[in-house]
């Protein structure tokens, strides 16, 4: 019996759920059944670069991204994924151009102006940097990520009340957020102490569920 679209879709689908659960290894097989089948499918190329980076195979993730890229080079989504596996490279100028290729096609995008003001900020330029996260936060004023992220930028530019609101705001956002997803018992933040001078995850695929590959 010959693959179907279906079949394709099937094992994309089931490799999201599994990286949602941790499980890259079995995902990135699952992304590669896939492509076995539709060997042009973009979304499956992107979505195993995540699961390499989860892995600690950057420069493999980076190498999916840009066959993702090569197949549809306006694929907002695979320049954020390539910005951030060039992050976890430490290759911060490439990151950069990265996220700003993403903002040119999606200029709302809150993770690409989040992860484009980490690079700046590893760039040493802060205040670029904050004006970054404060785009992010214009899009999506709950993004804790830029929250954290504009507490650190903010500190070090010696700005120490504004970081601890800023940090305040991230801590009662992602309490809520907690607080949301289980209404069984209290939650009590804990982020002041813990995430003062650490630097904040860069987001990488923003969308919870699978999205359905292209026919």
């Amino acid at each position: 019996m010959r693959p179907t679209a279906s079949s394709v879709a099937a094992h994309y689908q089931l490799g999201r759920v599994l990286q949602a659960q941790g499980r890259h290894s079995d995902a990135l097989a699952s992304f590669d059944r896939a492509l076995t089948i539709k060997r042009d499918l973009v979304e499956a190329f992107d979505s195993r670069g995540l699961s390499l980076r989860a892995l600690g195979r950057h420069d493999e993730a980076l190498a999916s991204h840009d066959k993702a890229l090569s197949i549809r080079p306006t694929f907002a989504e695979a320049l954020l994924n390539r910005g951030t596996a060039l992050l976890g490279l430490k290759r911060y100028d490439e990151a950069l151009a990265s996220f700003d290729k993403a903002l040119a096609i999606n200029p709302g995008h809150a993770d690409a102006l989040n992860n484009r003001g980490i690079a700046l900020k590893e760039l040493r330029r802060l205040d670029e940097a904050l004006a970054s996260y404060d785009r992010a936060l214009v899009v999506a004023p709950g993004h804790a990520e830029a929250l954290v992220n504009r507490s650190n930028a903010l500190q070090l530019l010696g700005r120490d009340e504004e970081a601890l609101a800023s940090l305040d705001k991230a801590s009662k956002r992602r309490s809520l957020a907690t607080t949301q997803r289980s209404r069984s018992r209290p939650i009590i933040p804990t982020l002041m102490g813990a995430i003062w001078l650490r630097l904040a995850e860069p987001v990488q695929h923003p969308r919870p569920l699978p999205p359905r590959p292209r026919p």
